[in-house]
This record gives C-alpha cells, structure tokens and sequence, in this order.
C-alpha cells in the first residue's frame, strides 16, 4: 500500500514537473501539424553526391602535375646516385664527400618538396570536403524548411546513441526554459 502511494506520489510530482513543457511541446506540434523527423545517410551522401567526383577528378589533375615536378628532383637523385655507384672506387675522398654531400642535399630538397607538396593537396582535399559538406547541409535544409521538418538526424553520425542533429526548427529549441530555470528567472 505505501509502495502504491509513493509511486503514485512520484508519478503525479513528475507530471506536474514536466506538464508545462509537455504542454508547451504539444501545443507546437498542434500548430504546426504534428513534428516531422527526418534521417539522411550523410555519409552515403558524401561518396553519392556528383560533384564529389567531379571535384576529386580536378584535384587528382592537380596532385598529377605536382608529382610531375616532384619526378625531376627524383630522378636527380637517383642519376646522381647511379653516377656515385658506378665511379666510387675512381673518385679521392673530397670527390666522394662532394658528390655524397650533393646526393643529400638534393634528397632533402626532394623530401622537403614532397612534404611542401603533400601539405597543399591535403589542403586542398579539405576546401573539397568542406565545400562537398557546405552543399549537403545547405539542401538538407532547404528540404527541411519547404517539407516542414523539425529535426533531421544523420544516420551514421559517430555520436551516441546514433544520429547527429542535422537541422533542428527553433520550435523544438528549449534553450531559454531551461536557462531561466538554471538561473531561476521567471
């Protein structure tokens, strides 16, 4: 009988609590027609969309005459290094040091321009997923808009349980309720 009443207790006290809330929620959802929830594959997208290709094509173009210029430094080293193998044992010391000292040079430049280089095409990926990104969230949100959606998660999003939000309508945003009760303003 006390268990009975104490849970009824709870139940009343937690209705109470959240009714305002509730109500506020569904009075919204009255107005607006009920709340729509949408689930985009935002990854699926990314791999999907045809600008993606289009736009790695251009940049695999760009890589490719970079790896051009970085060949002839390559093959600079490795002519050296041939010419160094062949007349080693006909060179004095100081032709050897000379031509070692040549040798690494040349391959620090070349490692030092590879990285130069590696570091622009990284750059350059990342304008291209971030652009890509941009185009995604942009229609995502216009379809939310004109279908009245409330909430769009993605499906595949890293965050627990399952779904980052998207796009959320600023009906379900509670942000101000919960700030005035945190500092206890009416």
């Amino acid at each position: 009988m006390l268990k009975s009443t104490y849970i009824a207790l709870v139940a009343a006290l937690t209705a109470s609590l959240l009714a305002p809330g509730v109500a506020d929620a569904q009075d919204d959802a009255k107005a607006s027609g009920g709340f729509k929830i949408g689930v985009v594959d935002f990854r699926y997208l990314l791999t999907a969309y045809n600008k993606r290709k289009t736009e790695y094509d251009k940049l695999q173009k760009e890589v490719d005459d970079l790896q051009k210029g970085i060949d002839g430094i390559a093959n600079e080293v490795e002519k050296l290094k041939g010419q160094y193998d062949a007349q080693v044992d006909k060179m004095s010391s100081t032709e050897r040091r000379a031509l070692e000292e040549k040798i690494e040079g040349l391959a620090a430049d070349f490692r030092a321009e590879l990285a130069k280089r590696q570091r622009l095409v990284d750059r350059k990926e990342k304008q291209v997923v971030e652009t890509l990104i941009t185009d995604i969230r942009a229609v995502v949100e216009e379809i939310a808009v004109t279908e009245n959606y409330h909430l769009i998660l993605d499906a595949n999003s890293p965050n627990p349980p399952r779904g980052g939000v998207l796009y959320y309508s600023k009906t379900l945003d509670i942000t101000p309720k919960v700030e005035a009760r945190l500092n206890k303003t009416p």
